[in-house]
């Protein structure tokens, strides 16, 4: 039973320090609540952009296009992913 007891005081301060370098918290987002920038092409709707405990940066947000339009020209992230969901 103590073997589990200091296992599990462990893990807790194992998690503890890895978010503390966190700059984005577990949130519930709504979509509605957050400001819409416009410019000439499109809206756009940031989500959150910041440090996590796994990741150096994670970054959401949505874009609204009129039919016909680009966000922007094509370009290349030599290292970062994205993905990309059209709806």
């Amino acid at each position: 039973m103590t073997k589990y007891i200091f296992f599990c005081l462990l893990c807790f301060t194992v998690v503890a320090v890895h978010a503390q370098g966190d700059t984005l918290p577990a949130h519930v987002y709504t979509l509605s609540a957050l400001p819409v920038q416009k410019d000439s092409s499109r809206l756009r709707v940031q989500i959150m952009d910041g440090r996590t405990s796994l990741l150096s940066n994670l970054e959401a947000h949505v874009t609204i296009l009129q039919p016909g339009q680009a966000a922007h020209p094509p370009h290349t992230h030599s290292n970062t992913e994205e993905l990309l969901i059209v709806k």
